[in-house]
């Protein structure tokens, strides 16, 4: 079996935009991860970013109602994500960071094609 390293991308949004279109759930979500240590809610959001939910009833509740308020807000979705820069060095994100969904969108001539393309992402050592 080989190994190798994975490339990944996301759309990062800076958290002062997240505050400012939904304060009310951003605000209900700081005061339910005060009832945390920064580990834990270390914790929670690295397993929000493999998509398990199951960690912290209060804090799920709360980042929920932020998503589903931001969504209604923007048109975008928005998830909570972690990267550990000790298991991939070298990226430009540690810790917990914010992300959305929705930015782009085919152009015609690329939905005429949608069915051919797929995206691909590499990393090159050299």
């Amino acid at each position: 079996m080989s190994s190798c390293h994975g490339a990944n991308y996301a759309d990062v949004i800076e958290e002062g935009a997240i505050k400012k279109a939904c304060k009310k759930e951003w605000d209900a979500l700081q005061e339910a991860i005060a009832t945390v240590t920064e580990d834990e809610w270390n914790e929670i959001a690295r397993a929000y970013s493999y998509g398990d939910m199951g960690i912290n009833k209060l804090i799920n509740e709360a980042y929920l109602a932020l998503c589903k308020a931001f969504k209604k807000k923007t048109g975008l979705g928005l998830e909570c994500s972690y990267h550990d820069e000790e298991e991939d060095e070298g990226c430009e994100y540690e810790g917990v960071f914010w992300c959305v969904s929705g930015m782009y969108q085919l152009s015609p001539a690329g939905k005429k094609m949608e069915k051919y393309v797929e995206r691909e992402f590499w990393v090159t050592f050299g």
